[in-house]
């Protein structure tokens, strides 16, 4: 009965039942491929050391009662840890440049970088496809005349941004007349803020929001200037056989609505599930109403069946066909 419940509601389109649990929405779209020396490879301690990044509210959060560690990244880790078959534990960093350095290379074996491919195998790291679009926004003071984007790039402009993010990435190809404060840490940028210093601090959309709650007549800006892609990130050293099941997991999670599920429960603002490598080019954020995107992972999944439906009347049509030929 709980299984024909569970297929009824995909069909029509609405959330799974809370029984089925994450694992029936992973492998909702296929049966998964064995596993075999990629979960030694990618856990060689026999668990899988997620390397969690304090300073992107995003991402991921620890529940200051339990303190355990929540958010979109958290449960994309837990389902790569079910894959592999091995127990969790996330190794805490208080930001990008102390994750990144050389001596943390063998602390973890999974991270979430926005780090294009080619960015990331100069550090020896190797990525998944993309599971996650983050628009990238500012936050300015009280005073501050910038009302939108484009007006951020003039005289006299100073802009905060803690050093090695994606946001700074981003904002030093693309300013040419603001100047660009880089700061050690994000705990660092609010007393720029607060003091009058600079004119706004750039990052993630969750990450201004937060920001903003801190300085009184404080306000974010409603566009942005730069989409960031977050990806499963491997440490040095891991397979292509493993980079491959990474992308598995993460294409799974996209069509089975884990990220999407995750983005409503925690109320995270300015991210969308990146879209799945599948044909026809659906856009790349916001995807525009009476698209396949726009109404969420589980719209695709009812067109998906519906499409199967119709090859399947079609097939038995051209077989009632060929028997009157005959």
């Amino acid at each position: 009965m709980r299984q024909r419940t569970f297929w009824r509601s995909l069909a029509l389109g609405s959330r799974v039942p809370a029984w089925a649990g994450t694992a029936a929405v992973i492998t909702l779209v296929g049966a998964a491929a064995p596993v075999g020396a990629q979960a030694t490879d990618l856990a060689p301690t026999d668990r899988l050391r997620v390397a969690v990044d304090a300073g992107n509210a995003g991402l991921a959060t620890k529940d200051p009662a339990s303190g355990e560690w929540r958010g979109i990244f958290i449960h994309l880790s837990h389902a790569l840890a079910q894959r592999l078959g091995v127990p969790i534990a996330f190794v805490e960093y208080t930001g990008f440049a102390q994750r990144d350095a050389p001596a943390a290379a063998s602390a973890w074996d999974v991270a979430s970088d926005s780090r294009p491919p080619e960015e990331a195998a100069a550090l020896g790291w190797s990525t998944a496809i993309p599971y996650l679009d983050v628009d990238n926004t500012l936050v300015v003071g009280p005073n501050s005349s910038i009302r939108s984007i484009a007006d951020m790039d003039r005289p006299g402009v100073r802009i905060a941004v803690p050093n090695g993010t994606a946001a700074g990435r981003a904002l030093s190809g693309l300013l040419r007349q603001a100047e660009l404060v880089r700061t050690a840490t994000p705990a660092d940028l609010l007393p720029l803020l607060r003091a009058g210093e600079v004119d706004a601090l750039a990052s993630n959309r969750a990450n201004v929001l937060a920001f903003a709650a801190q300085v009184p007549g404080s306000r974010v800006l409603a566009d942005r200037f730069a989409v960031q892609q977050q990806r499963l990130t491997l440490a040095p050293g891991r397979s292509a056989a493993s980079v491959a099941l990474a992308s598995d997991v993460t294409r799974r999670a996209l069509a089975g609505g884990l990220i999407r599920d995750a983005i409503t429960r925690y109320g995270i603002q300015g991210v969308q599930p990146s879209p799945p490598d599948l044909p026809g080019g659906l856009p790349r954020t916001g995807g525009a109403p009476g698209t396949p995107w726009a109404g969420g992972s589980r719209s695709l999944l009812a067109l998906a069946l519906a499409a199967t439906s119709l090859s399947g009347a079609l097939l038995v049509r051209r077989r009632s066909l060929l028997r009157r030929a005959v």
